[in-house]
């Protein structure tokens, strides 16, 4: 699998899960606690994405010295 076929797998995986999470509200009449809990979701999928894109930008800036 070429980089670029792995970029648009993992973009559409993110885009695919936040609206998951965001749009789950809308569908069913939810109590309170259940629509945080899937707006939560929802964040924390856009979240994730956003830091495993800044790890091997930093683990290149920063050289061997990352982690343990």
């Amino acid at each position: 699998m070429s980089d670029v076929e792995r970029l648009v797998l993992a973009a559409g995986a993110v885009v695919l899960l936040a609206a998951a999470g965001g749009l789950l509200p809308l569908l069913h009449e939810w109590n309170r606690r259940t629509i945080r809990l899937l707006l939560a979701f929802g964040t924390g999928v856009l979240l994730g994405a956003a830091f495993c894109h800044m790890i091997p930008e930093a683990v290149e800036q920063l050289g061997g010295n990352v982690g343990m």
